[in-house]
């Protein structure tokens, strides 16, 4: 799937020269980008959701407990 960005001048110019310092074209570069806070987003969402279930139930465990469960010690 192919996509049409377009920019200023000034953005534009920018993501040239940060594309070019990190040895990446524009299109490489702004894909790169925007995959990453499209990983960002969806970690902020699971993130958002355990948030919410701990304070629903706010259960925890002591490193010692997590380590007995698991056998570790």
């Amino acid at each position: 799937m192919s996509m049409t960005v377009s920019f200023d001048s000034n953005m534009a110019r920018d993501v040239e020269e940060l594309a070019a310092k990190s040895g990446m074209t524009a299109a490489e570069y702004v894909t790169k980008v925007v995959a990453e806070a499209i990983e960002d987003a969806c970690d902020y969402e699971r993130c958002a959701a355990i948030i919410d279930e701990y304070e629903r139930n706010p259960v925890s465990f002591s490193h010692d407990e997590v380590m007995r469960e698991f056998g570790l010690r």
